[in-house]
Formats: C-alpha cells, structure tokens, sequence
C-alpha cells in the first residue's frame, strides 16, 4: 500500500484477525505512525495480498504433540502402577499439553482411532472459561490412547498393565471407558486472541484390577451407572484383557512376555471371569494344601 495516491496509506504488517458481524477484518500497523493509531480494516481495503498471506504464516506454527502425549502416557502408566485400583474418575494432569493450541492438536489426534470413525471434540462453555472435551468410550480406542507398550514397554500394553515391577505382584490393572480428556481455560476473545488465565490439561481415568491368580476383575463403584452397570460393559473390559494375554506370547507381538494368567484365564469363553481355585493354584501348593505341609 503506497501513499502517492489520496487516500492510500503504507502499512508496515498485519498483526491481528477478528471477525465483527460475520466481516472479517485485520489489524493494521501503519508506516511511521504510532500504536495507538493502529485499526482494524476489512480485507478489500487491503491492496497488497502479501500482507495477508505474510501475517497467516507467522501463525501457521507447526505444534509438536510428541513430548505432550508422553508425559500423559507417562503419568497414565504412573497411576496403574500404583496400588490404588479400581479407580473411577481418577484425575491425571498433564501440564505439557495445557498450552491451548498444544492442547487442540492433541484431542483433535487422539479423536481419530486407527480404526473405526473420528470422534467429536465436544466445545463446552461455563461462564468466561471454555473446556475442549474428548469423552472415549470404546475399549480399542483407549488402548490406542493409553499406549503402555511406549510409556512403559516392560510393564504393560495397550490399556493393560499386566506387571507392578514387583515379582510378587501379579495383580493387573486396565484403564476403561469412560475416559475423558479436558482442556480448560478462559474463553477466548470475539476475534480469537487468548486471554491471560489459568489453562490445564486433565484426564478422567477408570481403572479395573484384576487378581492376578484367579483373573477374578474389580471395578470400581462407577458413577456413570447407565454406561458401566450392564454386564457387556465389564465383558468388553474382560474380552480386551485375555485377548492382549493371548498374544502375549506371540512372535509377532514385538515385546513377548509372559504372565500366570496366558495359560488357563486368557482362554475362558465369553462370560467367565475367574478361574476356580484348582485352576487357579498350582499342582504343587496344592499338594501342600491338602497335606498341610
């Protein structure tokens, strides 16, 4: 934009974008005159197209999600090593992912499974603050999430810890439905600029334990009674279990392990969850049982 003509004026760069009453307009910074003289201007008062396409990508930042997503998986696999499950509702945060545009890219990431269709990011407002909310509830999808096998390869897979790191352990644990992922902070303004404030980045985590002599499952007192109550919710929980022991000794499985529970349990049919006790202990304390040695 040149100045010889009457009513043309040079602008240095274009430094902000909002929409007013479905117009959109930018922010101009004028050619040796003062902030506070800058103003916002329609786009087809903006002779130069450069200005625009120079000020989108000084915004077209590339975010990296990497170092986000471990940490959460990282405090995932931290909370299923603890002792403490069942969990229902656990809260796991995750300060990495609470930038908001690290935040977006990461729900928008994970609401696409490999297989099956994207999930919806839901928008959800309360007051000034605006929450980003990504509720899963399929079993596959969570394991997808979880990601034990790359937070802690010699612990777990997918949604499934399956060891404590303690030989005398042989309990499991397995995160499931529903898991809620929450980015929250202060809504941002009528022309998308961020306000400052307090942002976070939270999961909901439910965590199921499983005896790890008998398989015998626990879950916690659930909240959401109508999801977790019917008997195919928890056989869901159970199938994805012994299916990952199943494969747990497979040659293609990456990272073969093995568990007391790959041998009888993982192979029970549909419906049985606990193995009886004769199953359940080995022949030889059973021996000892009966003799009382």
């Amino acid at each position: 934009m040149i100045s010889s003509e009457p009513g043309i004026w040079k602008v240095k760069r274009i430094s902000g974008k909002r929409r007013t009453r479905g117009q959109v307009e930018y922010l101009c910074e004028w050619e040796n005159w003062g902030p506070e003289d800058d103003s916002w201007e329609p786009k087809e008062n903006i002779l130069d197209a450069k200005l625009i396409r120079d000020f989108v990508a000084s915004r077209d930042v590339m975010v990296n999600t990497d170092l986000a997503l471990y940490q959460a998986r990282d405090r995932l696999a931290r909370l299923m090593l603890s002792r403490g499950a069942p969990h229902y509702g656990a809260t796991v945060d995750c300060p990495l992912a609470a930038d908001p545009a690290v935040a977006r890219r990461i729900l928008e990431r994970l609401a696409r499974p490999r297989v099956g269709k994207p999930l919806k990011v839901s928008v959800e407002k309360r007051g000034a603050a605006l929450d980003l909310v990504l509720d899963v509830r399929d079993q596959t999808h969570i394991a997808e999430i979880v990601g034990l096998q790359s937070a802690r390869p010699n612990c777990g897979r997918g949604a499934l810890r399956f060891s404590a790191g303690r030989t005398s352990n042989t309990d499991m644990a397995c995160v499931h439905g529903p898991l809620i992922l929450t980015a929250s902070g202060p809504a941002p303004g009528s022309d998308g600029t961020l306000k400052m404030g307090v942002y976070s980045f939270t999961m909901s985590v439910c965590v199921a334990k499983f005896n790890g002599k008998n398989g015998d499952p626990q879950f916690a007192k659930m909240g959401d009674k109508s999801f977790m109550k019917p008997v195919e919710r928890r056989e869901e929980v159970v199938s994805y279990v012994k299916k990952v022991l199943r494969g747990a000794r497979s040659e293609t499985a990456g990272m073969a392990f093995d568990h007391p529970l790959c041998q009888k349990w993982a192979h029970l049919p549909a419906g049985s969850w606990c193995l009886s006790d004769s199953d359940a202990m080995p022949a030889k304390k059973q021996k000892k049982a009966k003799t009382g040695n």
